[in-house]
């Protein structure tokens, strides 16, 4: 005899009018989801799947629960990739209204300034200048800055 036991998701319980249990479960096979968009904003013509009324669950132990859906299910609802690929849209394909970035070469970021022939005689650059193109400016509040609570006096 061949055995019929398959892996499948717990939809729900079978109810009887009355909402007595009528002792039979909603279940769909594992297998069934494959391929399937698990988006919560996908139609439900595209979430189809063939949902069995079963007598009996096995193994019914806490260790044996699991969720096997709910990986997937995060990454499609919970992530930018996921959504994204909900959306129909790639990383690469989003025509943004910013120009793009420049990035210039690392190595002329602290090139000492070049003299222009056209300056003048208030020239202060020198051929030996090492000035950095790049300042790093200290951002953290001082004293001076930092707002003093005022008291009332009576």
């Amino acid at each position: 005899m061949e055995d019929r036991t398959q892996v499948g998701v717990f939809l729900g319980y079978v109810l009887d009018p009355g909402g007595k249990w009528s002792g039979q479960y909603y279940v769909a096979a594992l297998e069934a989801f494959a391929g399937r968009p698990l988006h919560k904003r996908t139609p439900p013509s595209k979430c189809k799947v063939h949902i069995q009324r079963v007598r009996e669950i096995l193994p019914v132990t806490k260790a044996d629960i699991f969720f096997p859906l709910r990986g997937t299910y995060e990454r499609c609802n919970y992530t930018l990739e996921g959504i994204e690929a909900h959306l129909g849209k790639s990383r690469d394909a989003v025509n943004h209204d910013l120009p793009p970035d420049v990035v210039p070469d690392p190595a002329q970021l602290f090139q000492a300034p070049q003299e222009d022939e056209n300056d003048g005689p208030n020239n202060d650059h020198h051929e030996d200048d090492t000035t950095p193109v790049m300042m790093v400016v200290d951002l953290q509040p001082t004293e001076q800055d930092t707002p003093k609570p005022k008291t009332q006096q009576r």
